[in-house]
């Protein structure tokens, strides 16, 4: 008794070619992601005190973590209670930071 060898079909095989050209064309049609526009923002201490402006920050936490970092911020304090505002939308987010 003789086995009959499988056929390999065509459809089965690995065409690495077309992989790669649906890859190419797959980049060729995506849009480039547009880098994100640096903004605006004020922050201070939610009980008062100094505001310090902010330029160039890419969101509400990273607004929050340079005022944090700023010599604005009280020293010695083990949590920190900001407000940002954006200075083009005039939107405002707090934030409790812990250290």
């Amino acid at each position: 008794m003789s086995r009959a060898q499988p056929k390999v079909l065509i459809d089965e095989e690995p065409n690495i070619f077309a992989q790669a050209l649906r890859e190419v064309a797959g980049r060729r049609h995506t849009k480039p992601k547009a880098k994100p526009v640096p903004r605006r923002f004020t922050a201070r201490l939610t009980d008062g005190g100094p505001t310090l402006a902010i330029d160039g920050a890419g969101d509400f936490d990273d607004a929050a973590m340079i005022f944090a970092a700023s010599a604005a911020a009280p020293l010695g304090a083990s949590h920190l209670r900001v407000c940002v505002t954006d200075c083009e939308t005039g939107a405002s987010q707090h934030f409790c930071l812990d250290f």
